[in-house]
């Protein structure tokens, strides 16, 4: 498995890729390719130089992801965007979602890939979901910040 903490990306990527690794982690998915060091590298390059949505480059500064749907087509697979949602909706079994967790303490915020079939946003206090098991793919590994946060948003694809 590739995550953004490895040492062969930029310091960039370690600290702010969560977003772009998930997105290139469906693009793959889609493909039922792996995704590997060297294609991560080639997409963030890539990224950086081409225009998307406004012209602004698809990756901009602190590796924030300016064209969601972009950056899956230089992956290599077109994501349809659904929208962006509380962590109460009921996700359909066609989407693929995109997890914003937040742990309150450190203000910390980190993207990762749920589980999309048969969530259900049920395991809510307050709006909270803290179920943890609709973790499909964590771009770190083990993030502190879904260990002990919340899903603040989720991201749906197609």
């Amino acid at each position: 498995m590739v995550y953004q903490v490895n040492r062969e990306f930029n310091s960039e990527i370690n600290k702010f890729g969560c977003m772009m690794m998930s997105i290139i982690y469906l693009a793959f998915k889609k493909q039922g390719k792996e995704m590997t060091h060297e294609a991560v590298k080639a997409i963030y390059d890539m990224g950086k130089k081409t225009a998307g949505i406004g012209g602004l480059p698809i990756i901009g500064a602190d590796c924030y992801i300016n064209d969601l749907v972009g950056l899956s087509k230089i992956a290599g697979w077109p994501l349809t965007f659904v929208g962006k949602f509380e962590p109460t909706v009921k996700v359909e079994n066609d989407w693929l979602i995109v997890q914003k967790w937040r742990y309150d303490r450190t203000g910390f915020e980190h993207f990762v890939v749920g589980k999309q079939a048969n969530y259900t946003g049920l395991n809510t206090v307050e709006g909270r979901d803290f179920d943890r098991r609709t973790v499909e793919y964590d771009p770190i590994g083990h993030s502190k910040t879904v260990g002990n946060g919340y899903i603040k948003r989720i991201t749906a694809f197609k």
